[in-house]
């Protein structure tokens, strides 16, 4: 997108939706280990991740046990999680001995998820060991005993495997995205200022063009056979005030400082600024890549899982520490329509209409392993360093 038209548009709001509900899912169960606090520590829910990754009491990734519910299903109790300040000792319990006995000496802090209380295919053990000389309660599927350590009981029993979960909304970019590039020359007559005369900087409305695609979809109305973008006069100008008014309903109130903040943060910074933007707050966030992986991509699974394909603004531009106006162009706005999710690897792949790309359908790839943040790509080749949902409908 032009710059010079941003400067425009910053006089036009829009109203947006709430947030979307979220629907429950599997959530692998991450084990811990700090040597500074002798501690084994298991979390699984998001809140429980960030935690672990950003104490500063160092906590070593050990290995992923398996996988439990994020909401309580048929058979499952909660695996909460327990804290002993003068012990240093996080505690997970979940039968009804081990929080009987948490109760006794421990704060609870959290349900870090959902475990059946009996094995079932496709289960294995999640078994409790306890340290006396460290003062530790540790939990394992994978684990084994170690040296030490009492074998207690067994707390309930986990996923082995997350399997592989695949989700169409039924948008096939190739039939309902426009049949044009996102590349207009734009008369800046159509704006009010007839002295900047043609911009043709190559222009674009990727917003305008992805909400305005969702729309037709959704009422069932197909899109313009036109191979090029639409012209500024009749028949073709209703078309173009269409993508222009899309395009202004996914950059205001509240993207153009989401991106802005965004593309101020680094992939994997412990903190970010406090700024509001797209329905989300940048308060507690760790970077780019851990919020889109603990917030955003959640928050788009849900969505999808609906039926109803998402605006998703990617973050391609460098990381630097002050905000750069000019710079927000160089970022992206695609129609995600549907992923394919393989828990046990935690690869995604996030099928998208991109109107840079038209008559095709791109897809994002990434990993939810932080060891992997920095490799994310789209199948044209162009990176990305997160992504947010755009509240526009």
């Amino acid at each position: 997108m032009n710059a010079r038209a941003v400067a425009l548009f910053a006089t036009i709001s829009c109203f947006c939706l709430a947030d979307l509900s979220f629907s429950h899912e599997l959530l692998p169960l991450h084990t811990y280990w700090s040597q500074s606090r002798r501690d084994n520590f298991s979390v699984s829910s998001h809140k429980g991740v960030s935690s672990a990754e950003s104490s500063s009491v160092e906590y070593v990734h050990v290995r992923r046990e398996g996988f439990v519910f994020s909401q309580q299903v048929t058979g499952t109790v909660p695996l909460n999680l327990y804290w002993n300040k003068s012990r240093g000792d996080n505690f997970n319990a979940a039968s009804p001995e081990g929080i009987l006995s948490a109760k006794s000496s421990y704060k609870f802090v959290r349900v870090e998820g959902y475990v059946y209380a009996q094995p079932r295919a496709g289960t294995v053990p999640l078994k409790l060991y306890w340290s006396e000389s460290r003062g530790d309660n540790y939990v394992t599927a994978l684990g084994g005993r170690p040296d030490g350590y009492k074998f207690v009981r067994v707390e309930g029993h986990i996923l082995k495997s997350g399997g592989v979960k695949r989700t169409t909304t039924g948008f096939d970019p190739p039939t309902h995205g426009y049949q044009f590039k996102n590349s207009f020359a734009l008369d800046a007559a159509l704006l009010g200022q007839p002295g900047l005369g043609i911009w043709d900087e190559d222009f674009g409305l990727c917003g305008g063009m992805c909400l305005s695609a969702k729309r037709r979809w959704r009422l069932g109305q197909p899109v313009s056979v036109l191979t090029k973008p639409p012209q500024q006069r009749c028949p073709e100008l209703d078309l173009f005030w269409e993508l222009l008014l899309a395009q202004m309903a996914t950059l205001y109130p509240d993207t153009w400082a989401a991106v802005l903040a965004w593309q101020s943060s680094p992939p994997t910074k412990k903190s970010s600024p406090q700024v509001s933007g797209g329905a989300i707050k940048l308060s507690e966030l760790s970077g780019t890549a851990r919020v889109t992986v603990e917030r955003e991509w959640p928050r788009l699974m849900a969505a999808l899982d609906k039926g109803d394909p998402q605006v998703i603004c990617l973050i391609r531009v460098p990381y630097r520490v002050v905000p750069d106006f000019k710079r927000a162009v160089g970022n992206h706005q695609v129609l995600a329509v549907g992923y394919q999710w393989d828990r046990d690897a935690n690869d995604v792949q996030i099928e998208i209409y991109d109107p840079n790309h038209p008559g095709q359908t791109e897809s994002l790839t990434m990993n939810l392993d932080p060891a992997t943040w920095s490799a994310w790509a789209q199948t044209s080749d162009d990176p990305f360093r997160g992504f947010f949902v755009v509240d526009a409908h």
